[in-house]
C-alpha cells in the first residue's frame, strides 16, 4: 500500500466529467465506481460521504452521504441523509433519504413532525460495534453528543457525551471520538487554555449515560521540542488511535505536517518521521487500519469489476482507473 500510485488518464482531467467515487476493496482488487445523489438548492448545496459500511446480514457496501451547509471553523451542518446500496442501479431503488429524529419527535402517518439541527465534523465517522459515530454539536441546546447510526436498522439514534462537556462552552472543532481496539468509545478533549489534553472512555456501550463515561488520562500537549498542539488545535487536526506491537495503543495527532503519538502505555508522546526521498510533494494523512475495517468478502455487487495493475514503473504498484 505504501508504494502504491494510482494513474488518471487526461480524460478524468475533463472539467465537465461528473464527479465520481472510486471504491476499491484492497482484499480482492474488487473495483466500482459510483456516481453522487442529485440534490435541490434547498438541501444546502453541498454534499459530502459521511460514512461507509458493510451491512451485517447481506456483506453489501453501503455508502452514507450528507447534503448540507458549510459551518465556521471547518464545520458541517447536514440537513438530509441518504444511503445507497453499492451496486445498485436507479431503478433498484438508487440513493434513498434517511431520516433523523430527535428522541422528542414523534412519527406519525410514516413522516417525522419534527428533526434536528446539529453541527457535526464533516466526514469523520467512527465505526465501532457494527454502528457509525460522529460527535456533533445540537443548534438547540448547544451540548455536544455523540450521534450513532444504525446500519442493520437503518437509523439514527442520539448518545451522551462524556460530563466534561457538562456545564463548560463547549468546542467541536476542538473535540474528537475515536475507537480503541479494546472496543471502547472515546472521546478527546483538547484544552488550550491549560495546554492539556483529555480522553475519556465509554465503558457501558449500551447504557451509554453520563455515568458511564470515565477519564482515563489527562496529558500534557506541550511536546518535548516545546511545541504546544493545543495552540493551533481546529477542525482540521487529526486525532486518530491505532495499536502496534511494541507501543501499544498510541493516540496520533497530525497537525501542520507533523505526527505527535501518544502511548497510553508508557504516557510519553513521540514525532513520528514520513518523510521519504521520494520528489514528489506528498500531504500526510492519517487512516486507522484494523483487521476488520472491511470485510473480506463485503460486496459491491454485479458493478464489481476487477482493478487490473503493473508493477514495472520504477519499481511502484501502479493501478489504472
Amino acid at each position: 500500500m505504501g508504494s502504491s500510485r494510482w494513474i488518471l488518464p487526461l480524460c478524468w482531467l475533463n472539467i465537465f466529467r461528473p464527479r465520481e467515487y472510486v471504491l476499491w476493496n484492497p482484499f480482492t482488487r474488487a473495483c466500482t465506481v459510483v456516481s453522487p445523489p442529485e440534490y435541490d438548492d434547498d438541501d444546502g448545496g453541498h454534499g459530502v460521504i459521511i460514512g461507509a459500511y458493510a451491512h451485517p446480514d447481506t456483506m453489501r457496501f453501503h455508502l452514507l452521504h450528507a447534503v448540507g451547509k458549510a459551518a465556521t471553523l471547518g464545520l458541517f451542518v447536514p440537513a438530509v441523509f441518504r444511503v445507497w446500496r453499492v451496486g445498485d442501479d436507479d431503478a433498484a431503488g438508487g440513493w434513498r433519504e434517511i431520516p433523523m429524529l430527535d428522541d422528542a419527535d414523534q412519527v406519525q402517518g410514516g413522516e417525522a413532525t419534527r428533526t434536528i439541527s446539529i453541527k457535526m465534523h464533516s466526514a469523520r465517522s467512527v465505526s465501532l460495534h457494527g454502528n457509525l459515530h460522529w460527535l456533533v454539536r445540537r443548534a438547540s441546546d448547544r451540548r455536544l453528543q455523540v450521534l450513532v447510526f444504525e446500519p442493520a436498522r437503518e437509523r439514527f439514534r442520539l448518545m451522551e457525551a462524556p460530563p466534561a462537556f457538562q456545564g463548560k462552552q463547549e468546542d467541536l472543532a476542538r473535540s474528537r471520538i475515536v475507537a480503541l481496539s479494546n472496543g471502547k468509545l472515546c472521546a478527546v478533549v483538547i484544552a488550550p487554555a491549560t495546554s492539556t489534553m483529555e480522553i475519556w472512555a465509554l465503558y457501558d456501550y449500551h447504557c451509554s449515560s453520563l455515568r458511564s463515561w470515565r477519564l482515563t488520562d489527562r496529558v500534557s500537549l506541550v511536546m518535548p521540542d516545546r511545541h504546544d498542539v493545543s495552540a493551533a488545535f481546529t477542525s482540521a487536526t487529526q486525532v486518530e488511535v491505532a495499536h502496534g506491537d511494541a507501543e501499544g495503543e498510541e493516540v496520533m495527532v497530525r497537525q501542520d505536517g507533523r505526527i505527535d503519538a501518544y502511548s497510553l502505555r508508557r504516557r510519553v508522546w513521540s514525532r513520528l518521521d514520513v518523510s521519504r526521498s521520494d520528489p514528489y510533494p506528498m500531504d500526510v494523512s492519517l487512516l486507522a487500519h484494523r483487521g476488520s475495517v472491511v470485510p473480506h468478502d463485503v460486496s459491491f455487487g454485479e458493478k464489481s469489476r476487477l482493478l487490473q495493475h503493473t508493477i514495472n514503473i520504477h519499481g511502484h504498484r501502479c493501478y489504472c482507473l
